[in-house]
């Protein structure tokens, strides 16, 4: 009887498995019918999870094949202008649902048969068809990245860069169908960016890093990987790609030098940090922005100074912080100076000295005897804050939304009782 029922259960399984293997033909036949992609999966998707057929190759080469099918059937609707923004995104989406069955089919069509040798059936065609649809996977990605969709650009990028790196598929790509190093390099820079746009932070930095090793390193490269380190809260990225930047765009633009003396500064590193701002300006001594750095860097070691000994209630006028927090004020204002004498229009410079001399101003008033009379101030304090407001109404002048000078400006008009100045600053910072 345990005969009986077991050769019962065995013909049960054997049709099940025939009822799948007659799934993925009914689909095949389906496909080569031209039926949407849509409907061979809903007819093949039980054979995905049947063990007598999840490892079969025509399992995904079928459904893969339908995609390509479809993906030509739109392109010749496009080319004939019969073809909406919709179907265009339907046509790229077939092109990368086709490449990943694909890739699912080729390793279960090269599986050894019983005597260890090696037959496929359907890798050759799939070749073929890949080969065929190289170029199109950037046209998928401009066309997804028109329509925001920039998971598919990003994919579809993937996919245009990794399809060389099948041997058989290499080979099967005529020169004509494939793009030079150059562009190769840029679309990996393209593909960082769609990465980006969906906060796939490591997966932008990888991209970019992908695009340098192929030899792509035109500025925006260096000035979008160094915004993604910095969202990623990378410093060490973001010290980095600042470093390789300098020697190449440096000297057109200092934010590679400010970033890199901003992490020396943040790690507390402030003789490294003046070490590279004057390696800097050895190697470009006409550079205002530079200068313009250096001062930063003084005054930011003074108020670092500051905070050191505000607690301190036995610091001296002998003290040689307060010896040292003198020499970098002066320091300070001799870099904003050279920084105004190279570029009467660097309006960060112009604020800088505003910032020193409004200091004075405040040291003036703090050193007012009691009772002090009006002529004290007149000839002590008064001629600083009016000195200090012409520097900052030049930076104002230079960028009108510069909100820190502005507000300075408030301030010191405020200090002078100028009531008209003070209001007409005030709307300009409430335009802002």
């Amino acid at each position: 009887m345990k005969k009986i029922v077991l050769a019962a259960a065995a013909c049960i399984v054997a049709a099940g498995a025939s009822a799948q293997i007659n799934v993925v033909k009914e689909a095949e036949r389906a496909m080569k019918g031209n039926a949407s992609l849509e409907d061979v999966v809903k007819i093949i998707t039980p054979a995905f999870s049947n063990p007598e057929t999840e490892k079969l190759a025509q399992t995904y080469y079928v459904p893969g094949k339908a995609a390509f099918n479809n993906a030509d059937q739109l392109l010749v609707q496009r080319q004939l202008g019969q073809l909406d923004e919709k179907g265009i995104v339907a046509m790229a989406n077939d092109l990368i649902e086709g490449y990943n069955y694909f890739m699912k089919a080729f390793p279960l069509d090269s599986v050894p048969d019983a005597k260890g040798k090696v037959k496929t059936k359907y890798s050759k065609d799939m070749v073929n068809v890949l080969a065929g649809h190289y170029l199109d996977y950037n046209n998928a990605a401009i066309d997804f990245w028109g329509a925001q969709n920039f998971k598919g650009a990003y994919d579809a990028w993937t996919i245009l860069l990794d399809m060389p790196k099948n041997p058989a598929v290499a080979k099967a790509l005529p020169a004509e169908r494939q793009f030079p190093d150059s562009t190769l390099s840029e679309l990996a820079f393209n593909r960082g960016l769609a990465a980006w746009q969906i906060e796939k932070l490591d997966d932008a930095m990888n991209a970019f890093r992908q695009a340098k090793s192929m030899g792509y390193n035109k500025k925006q490269l260096y000035d979008y990987a160094i915004a993604v380190a910095t969202q990623a809260k990378n410093g060490d990225e973001v010290l980095a790609w600042a470093n390789e930047a300098l020697p190449i765009y440096g000297k057109e633009d200092d934010s590679y030098i400010r970033q890199i003396i901003n992490s020396q500064l943040e790690a507390g590193d402030y003789e490294k940090a003046k070490a590279s701002i004057n390696a800097a300006i050895a190697e470009d001594p006409s550079n205002s922005q530079y200068q313009w750095v250096l001062g930063i860097i003084y005054n930011y070691r003074k108020d670092e100074l500051r905070r050191a000994i505000a607690g301190d209630s036995n610091v001296t006028l002998e003290d040689p912080r307060v010896k040292e927090i003198e020499q970098l004020h002066a320091d300070a204002r001799a870099a904003f100076q050279k920084a105004v004498e190279l570029n009467p229009e660097n309006a960060g410079a112009y604020a800088g000295l505003g910032m020193l001399v409004y200091e004075d101003a405040q040291v003036a008033d703090a050193a007012a005897p009691v009772n002090a009379p009006q002529s004290y101030y007149d000839a002590n304090v008064t001629p600083l804050l009016r000195k200090a407001a012409e520097c900052y109404e030049k930076a104002v002048a230079i960028n009108p939304e510069d909100h820190n000078s502005l507000t300075a400006l408030r301030t010191i008009y405020y200090n002078l009782n100028d009531e008209a100045k003070m209001n007409e600053v005030e709307q300009k910072i409430k335009l802002l």
